[in-house]
């Protein structure tokens, strides 16, 4: 019934269901190596087990499969035959007879409901475990997840409201799943009514099972210790006959409070239905970065000025990661009557992730109307106690504290959420490059993208005979997608680096104008200066009005500094 196997008669009790199919498995599959009265002549039945004290009498009912016939075969099951691994068996019915069978499913049904009987508390597997109440003398805690569309984890309901810590719950679950019966106690009471209150050391877990509709309870209560110094316990279960007996540390191993049971981390954010994020801080302009989806893929913009540019979208990934993967140090209070007191009012950073969910769809196949959702992250911190950082959802009472380096993952201004991508342009526009070197060269290469040809002049003077093709391919690429390391806010050092640059690129490229509809030759300037020893300021300067530039300073590393430097001649040109 409901999906397992029980015992009917003498007892009321399940039935191992693995035991269960290997034993239909083995009556399913018993091979006839001999038949007995294939001559005539059956011999007495007796001695063979068939018949008598020693006989094991098995029917096999049931209702049929769809356009199958109902079941109903009765076999007696005699004594060992002599060929090892068989045993004597008479068929009872239409086709009745007497044989040696390959096969012996006496042991399972010689003492069935010593053999046989379930001896795991919960019979229901644990993936179908989708609510769990757990009462114990120091309060009660509720948990409940979804395993079908829309699917839902672990979750929290009661005395608050949360996720669930993954890995505590798979703990808990398969603590569950590990209670094995090791005595039965056939006089116990299993109707009799729990205690209320609860003793200390017990236990009351209820279960709702997916495609069960009554819940299954269990009650476990320490009643002793064990020679080997674990706890006995005593355990009834609301679907069974009996109070059983078993060694364990199970209720010792029992979460005391709901926040044993919380996720840890911060938040679940998912990636895929963001659709903005805003940054917000007490001294720097609000930093506002929108998704522009086209099908699946999804790119992100910044808003600087009146203007949306490229953001880092890594940026952006990372800045949702750090979030989902914030560990809480500690759960600091379950009630937001006083969050000024943690700095969050107002708070010293807020974040806001504007999401958008798909509506389910309709019978008729549509897409139903899409769901919106905000969450707000407030981050602060005590007058005093700058070393604590505390966190509170709005609309949610909850407080955590979080490791204070968190606030280094979020940067607050908005030039740093630029797209990394100072300059791209495609090789088939290009039309020249100059490189001019502090009091060394004015180098300068053009190129024909129609011939893939290349010629070259070091101040004024042709030596495109020596020009290495491979290196001025390689400084066009680099340039065509110069990425920076960083954006760097503070201005005054870096734009007086740059009044006395190290080198300077001049690049022109001939792009269609989409408004005119004709090709326009643009100018960019890239200049660059030493900021440390292994960084180098980098600044974009507009030089024609159909090009992109900004004022904003980025930095390389040295490494790609020096690629942009590498001379691409194999000799200097004598001059005559």
């Amino acid at each position: 019934r409901q999906g397992a196997w029980y015992f009917a008669e003498p007892e009321q009790d399940r039935v191992d269901a693995t035991l269960a199919l290997a034993l239909l498995d083995r009556l399913n599959h018993l091979g006839i190596v001999e038949d007995l009265g294939a001559g005539g002549q059956k011999p007495d039945p007796v001695p063979l087990g068939v018949e008598g004290d020693r006989a094991i009498r098995v029917s096999l009912s049931g209702a049929g499969g769809e356009g199958s016939k109902p079941v109903k075969e009765t076999i007696v099951l005699g004594i060992d035959a002599p060929r090892s691994g068989s045993v004597y068996a008479r068929r009872e019915g239409a086709d009745p007879g007497l044989f040696v069978v390959d096969g012996n499913p006496r042991p399972w049904l010689e003492s069935p409901l010593e053999v046989m009987r379930d001896r795991k508390l919960l019979a229901a597997p644990a993936n179908a475990v989708v609510q769990i109440v757990l009462r114990q003398s120091s309060g009660e805690i509720a948990l409940q997840r979804r395993i079908t569309p829309p699917v839902q984890e672990w979750a929290l309901a009661s005395p608050l409201v949360s996720w669930a810590d993954r890995e505590a719950m798979d703990a808990l679950l398969t603590a569950i799943a590990s209670l094995q019966i090791e005595e039965v106690i056939k006089d116990g009471k299993p109707g009799g009514a729990i205690p209320n209150p609860l003793p200390p050391e017990a236990a009351v877990l209820q279960f709702q099972i997916y495609g069960i509709e009554q819940p299954l309870t269990l009650f476990l209560q320490t009643i002793g210790e064990a020679e080997n110094g674990l706890p006995v316990l005593e355990a009834r279960a609301s679907d069974r006959p009996y109070a059983y007996r078993l060694t364990s540390n199970f209720l010792k191993s029992l979460p005391d409070s709901p926040n044993a049971l919380r996720d840890r981390t911060l938040a679940r954010i998912p990636h895929g239905f963001l659709e903005a994020v805003q940054i917000q801080s007490r001294i720097d302009p609000l930093v506002d970065l929108r998704a522009e989806r086209n099908g699946p893929s999804v790119s992100w913009k910044v808003v600087l000025g009146n203007k949306l540019v490229p953001a880092n979208a890594s940026e952006v990934n990372d800045l949702v990661s750090a979030v989902n993967e914030a560990a809480i140090q500690r759960f600091v209070s379950d009630s937001a009557t006083d969050l000024a007191s943690f700095g969050l009012v107002p708070p010293q950073r807020r974040l806001v992730f504007n999401l958008k969910f798909p509506g389910q769809v309709q019978s008729d196949g549509t897409e139903g109307e899409a769901r919106e959702l905000t969450r707000v992250l407030d981050l602060g911190w005590k007058e005093g106690e700058e070393g604590r950082l505390y966190a509170n959802f709005e609309g949610e009472p909850y407080v955590y504290e979080l490791d204070p380096t968190f606030l280094n993952l979020i940067p607050t201004h908005p030039v740093k959420w630029k797209s990394l991508n100072v300059l791209t342009f495609n090789p088939m526009h290009l039309k020249s490059i100059t490189r001019e070197k502090a009091d060394k060269e004015n180098l300068k290469l053009d190129y024909n993208y129609r011939t893939d040809a290349w010629s070259a002049s070091r101040s004024g003077l042709d030596v495109s005979p020596s020009l290495d093709i491979v290196s001025a391919r390689r400084l066009r690429d680099r340039l065509g997608s110069l990425t920076a390391t960083d954006w760097y806010l503070t201005l005054g050092p870096a734009i007086e680096a740059l009044q006395e640059p190290g080198v300077t690129f001049t690049i022109v490229t001939v792009e269609l104008d989409r408004a005119k509809n004709e090709p326009v030759e643009t100018t960019r300037r890239i200049r660059f200066a030493p900021a440390t020893t292994n960084l180098y300021y980098g600044q974009l300067e507009v030089v024609s009005e159909f090009a992109e530039g900004s004022p904003d300073v980025f930095l390389i590393d040295r490494d790609t500094y020096g690629d942009l430097i590498r001379d691409v001649t194999t000799a200097r040109v004598p001059v005559p």
